[in-house]
């Protein structure tokens, strides 16, 4: 189950999304270890939702009026976070010399990633339909679902790790213009998340 749980965590990270975004930037500016820091928060973050999805809270969340309030809110902090990339690649004064950003404190981006990771709470739901799925088509006992878990978490700290690896080797040799313009067009791409997240929730709203 271990290594069934870690090629379907794989299948899924190839889905690019806000928290790669994040971790790819952060190895770029700050290097690898800053960045690691941020795949064991997300990893933190994942275990969490999985447990809970485990326990029995996605039920909770299916309601509509939660599940609009939680896709609000994931859609705001995404907003938040794109245009403090953008902002902070057009504020030229905090473009120094790439060997002083590489020193950066590695605690610095620790909340930051459990706060992106947290904006996506509704991985609660997505969790317990699959665990649901597996105890009914494999017949799992609840062990073998948290070993299935474990797995899944090993894919998520393995592909993000080797994000922050590939964003470190970038960040070492790129000028500080080309960082410029990585760090417009990801916020760009949180911007657009966002945005799509809002027009959902917008959508949902229409229809209560």
């Amino acid at each position: 189950m271990l290594k069934k749980g870690f090629f379907f965590g794989m299948t899924l990270q190839f889905a690019v999304g806000p928290v790669c975004i994040f971790i790819f930037q952060t190895a770029s500016f700050q290097g690898f270890l800053t960045a690691e820091t941020a795949v064991l928060a997300t990893v933190f973050i994942d275990l969490i939702f999985m447990l809970a999805a485990i326990f029995g809270v996605a039920a909770v969340i299916k309601c509509k009026r939660i599940k609009m309030g939680l896709n609000l809110f994931g859609a705001i902090v995404l907003c938040l976070f794109g245009m403090s990339f953008v902002a902070n690649a057009l504020d030229a004064n905090d473009y120094y010399s790439i060997g002083d950003r590489v020193h950066s404190r590695t605690t610095s981006v620790f909340l930051p990633a459990v706060l992106l990771v947290a904006s996506n709470p509704l991985s609660i739901v997505f969790w317990a339909g699959v665990f649901s799925t597996r105890v009914l088509e494999d017949e799992l006992k609840k062990m073998e679902v948290y070993v299935f878990s474990l797995g899944a978490l090993c894919s998520t700290l393995f592909f993000l790790t080797m994000v922050a690896c590939i964003g470190a080797w970038i960040g070492s040799f790129v000028t500080p213009a080309i960082m410029r313009s990585m760090n417009i067009i990801a916020g760009m791409l949180l911007i657009g998340l966002g945005a799509e997240s809002l027009l959902k929730v917008w959508n949902v709203r229409k229809s209560i």
